[in-house]
């Protein structure tokens, strides 16, 4: 009954989110946001395998006719075996690691509101990147127990990556103003990653066209523009399916020999699904989401779960 009740209120609610109406939005030239990852956002106890990821990116509106943005980030991700208080190298069945890594790149947005990306990335696992002293710091300052599986983290390695993205807007015909399908293909190359993803992306809600939606961060604009709404806020199911060749923080560095005291054997196909909402007006945005993530390496002993929220701020006139 529940169940129904919820249903039937998200149905109610889209003849509200959906109502269409001419805004005139100010223009913003420039978008921060901060995105964070932590398995603990989801109260289950867990903190292991992806256990967190932090990230800062600056979007600034290009100057061509062609709406494009550059993006710079920075960030760090960590990664754990099932927990992080391990003593025995036994015991570890995902190999220990951070990546902490600078990125820059492009999203562009064709005449037909299919979205292009590409970027570059730079970075390095092992000690370098930082791992071991933000989780003990983290955990120091909420009194959780102090990690003890860094001795055993994978070994130093430089390296960068390329990566490309494409999202035809193929079913324009049979959306409406309150659904969208949006089917996304994603490319990684490099010393880091090596895969290929698919994936369909569903939007129910209150949303703009690509080239003006806080899903593809292009709520940004040399100019006031007119825009369906003055808001956004939808939900949005977003599965994946991956194949993978390589996997630095399971395998090790790609180009070193002595990858560390403890690797991993890599899953070639994998499956990720998201399930999130997104909200922005005026300069805010804010996403929180909730992630299912397959096992990277065979080694593991389940699948996770973690959470994932997104803050941004628009500013420069």
């Amino acid at each position: 009954m529940k169940l129904a009740a919820l249903i039937n209120f998200f149905f109610l609610l889209i003849p509200i989110l959906s109502a269409a109406q001419q805004d005139s939005v100010r223009g913003y030239k420039y978008d921060v946001n901060i995105n964070s990852d932590n398995d603990a956002y989801l109260w289950m106890g867990n903190d292991g395998y992806y256990t967190n990821g932090i990230a800062f990116n600056l979007n600034i509106i290009g100057k061509s006719e062609r709406k494009k943005i550059h993006t710079i980030e920075v960030g760090q991700l960590m990664y754990n075996a099932y927990n992080g208080d391990y003593e025995k190298t036994s015991e570890i069945d995902r190999p220990v690691t951070a990546l902490l890594y600078a990125k820059y790149g492009q999203t562009i947005f064709t005449k037909k509101e299919s979205v292009f990306e590409w970027n570059v990335l730079a970075g390095v696992i092992g000690a370098p990147a930082q791992g071991e002293q933000l989780q003990k710091f983290i955990h120091k300052f909420i009194g959780a127990y102090s990690p003890t599986e860094w001795p055993f983290q994978l070994n130093t390695s430089i390296g960068a990556n390329v990566a490309l993205k494409w999202s035809p807007n193929i079913f324009s015909k049979i959306e409406t103003n309150a659904t969208a399908f949006k089917p996304i293909i994603k490319i990684n190359a490099g010393s880091f990653f090596d895969n290929a993803n698919v994936g369909m992306l569903f939007q129910l809600g209150r949303f703009e066209k690509n080239s003006q939606s806080v899903l593809w961060l292009s709520r940004i604009s040399k100019k006031k523009y007119a825009a369906k709404r003055s808001f956004e806020s939808f939900f949005y199911f977003y599965p994946q399916f991956f194949y993978q060749l390589y996997n630095a923080t399971v395998q090790g560095g790609l180009f070193i020999k002595n990858k560390g005291p403890i690797t991993g054997s890599l899953n070639r196909y994998a499956y990720r699904q998201q399930l999130g909402w997104q909200y922005a007006k005026q300069r805010f945005s804010f996403s929180p989401s909730v992630i299912f993530e397959g096992r990277q390496a065979k080694e593991q002993q389940t699948p996770q779960w973690y959470g994932q929220i997104k803050i941004g701020y628009k500013f420069g006139k």
